[in-house]
């Protein structure tokens, strides 16, 4: 897990350019213990996931006994944890007994999450555990529906779901809920679509380019932008009796024609 985290760091700023992950960073290449390990006074990377309802377009919060306040399910990696994604889906188990989960995938890489957020985490006198970060890395679920939730009473008090509208007015969670947005709709299930394709044929296509052919027209954009996610186009030709031009115009510039 440890050898790739930079990997998974720069696919998700590949996505996100305009965040800047300075801290994350200077603690990664300066913290002289396990950035992973929970008694890393300075801090430690952490892993949750959002779990959204379908049916009535809702978000899981549990109530934390620790810090107060409603947050998503997550929590510290554990050593029989082999990548940040069974660490989530570990956490979520253990404090909701949710099981059957989708995780939506925003790269064919399915350990780069969808947020990375680093939070001040006070002084717990209890524990002994001195204020500190968290670097956490965000994932994203879908469930059928707002089930019933069993919590961990040594980690919740108790469990709500939440209106997603509801969320994007929090200061908590508004900039969480604005990419859950953006990752529900149309370009990005395009993007899953093909994922699901490249499955099926169990090949790791980080290894590949592509060359496609291609109707070049308004809704070849997002097709195009999917399969270069998965397997970066080389080369892009178009059919040439199917050309619009305000369309061709706009990918010239990304792709080599």
């Amino acid at each position: 897990m440890k050898n790739n985290l930079n990997q998974i760091i720069q696919k998700y700023i590949e996505l996100f350019p305009e965040e800047k992950l300075n801290q994350l960073q200077e603690f990664i290449k300066k913290s002289k213990e396990d950035i992973y390990d929970s008694k890393n006074t300075v801090g430690h990377i952490t892993a949750s996931g959002f779990i959204f309802s379908k049916e009535d377009r809702k978000i899981l919060l549990l109530d934390h006994k620790k810090l107060k306040k409603f947050i998503q399910p997550g929590g510290h990696v554990e050593p029989e944890d082999k990548e940040l994604i069974d660490t989530v889906k570990r956490e979520i188990y253990e404090e909701t007994k949710i099981s059957d989960i989708q995780q939506i995938n925003i790269t064919i890489d399915k350990n780069v999450p969808i947020d990375i957020n680093t939070h001040y985490i006070p002084e717990n006198i209890k524990s002994g555990m001195p204020a500190h970060y968290h670097h956490d890395f965000r994932y994203l679920f879908i469930v059928d529906n707002s089930s019933q939730v069993v919590i961990d009473n040594n980690e919740s008090n108790g469990y709500k779901w939440v209106d997603i509208d509801e969320l994007k007015n929090s200061s908590q969670f508004e900039g969480i809920i604005r990419k859950i947005y953006n990752i529900l709709n149309n370009n990005f299930k395009i993007n899953r679509y093909y994922s699901k394709v490249i499955e099926k044929f169990n090949i790791n296509l980080e290894q590949y380019n592509s060359i496609v052919v291609s109707h070049i027209i308004p809704d070849c954009v997002s097709s195009l932008e999917a399969i270069n996610s998965i397997c970066p186009i080389k080369l892009l030709i178009p059919k040439p009796n199917s050309i619009d031009e305000n369309t061709y115009n706009f990918i010239k510039n990304k792709y080599k024609i």
